[in-house]
């Protein structure tokens, strides 16, 4: 180990030292969904990625997990800045954000070096189900990838444009259900005022005007039945 000291006083530093019912451990936790036993997994190596910022002789890049514990340490501003850092590390420790999407190549790259450094460093391989088990990015609650620290997933966008498809379709499709519903006994009813002319007239009383095969009388269809006889010769009443 290059700084047993610095790794003493990492091991010795209170993440929890705040009174309260939520200290540092319950927030993230609460925060992330995450049980109590990967909770305290994941402070125990963001403790070991605090060790790594110091004896790294370039930028190092945690996990999508250890990143999580960062950020809500910041929160804690007096424990974070007042004894962390001037106490344990011994000079402040500012988070970086990613600049943008084209910074994920150099992420990527720094990720791989944090993960040898560590082994190095710690003699074993970083815990997988904290810093993923190898090149592809490892899924963890809330579908977090364990190296993407910038930008969305392509997965992601297209679960979001999935979703959004199917709400756009499916009440269209409702609605489309619906309007033919009411439409089909409008035509119903349509068809059966038209086609009773000569039904309707010739049964009902037209006479023998009906089916001698004369003019029709003035109703819808009715060409039909005058010129072809379709009432019946004496069927109409005669």
């Amino acid at each position: 180990m290059k700084d047993p000291a610095l790794w003493e006083r990492l091991v010795s530093h209170q993440f929890d030292a705040s009174v309260g019912t939520q200290p540092f451990s319950a927030k993230l936790a609460l925060s992330e969904g995450w049980d109590a036993a990967y909770t305290a997994d994941v402070i125990e190596e963001y403790r070991r990625f605090l060790h790594l910022t110091q004896i790294a002789e370039d930028q190092v890049t945690p996990s999508i997990a250890v990143d999580r514990a960062w950020h809500m340490h910041l929160t804690f501003t007096r424990n974070y800045w007042d004894h962390l850092c001037p106490h344990v590390l011994g000079k402040p420790l500012h988070h970086e954000p990613c600049s943008g999407p084209e910074e994920m190549p150099r992420y990527h790259r720094q990720f791989d070096q944090t993960r040898e450094l560590y082994a190095q460093e710690f003699g074993i391989d970083p815990p997988a189900h904290v810093w993923g088990g190898g090149e592809k990015p490892v899924h963890w609650t809330k579908s977090l990838s364990q190296v993407g620290l910038c930008g969305i997933s392509i997965g992601t966008v297209m679960l979001f444009l999935d979703v959004s498809f199917a709400l756009l379709i499916i009440p269209a499709a409702i609605l489309l259900i619906f309007w033919d519903a009411r439409r089909k006994p409008r035509d119903r009813r349509r068809k059966g005022k038209n086609s009773g002319g000569c039904g309707g007239g010739c049964g009902g009383g037209c006479g023998g005007g009906c089916g001698s095969g004369g003019r029709s009388s003035k109703s819808d269809g009715g060409d039909s039945g005058g010129d072809s006889g379709g009432c019946g010769g004496g069927g109409c009443g005669g």
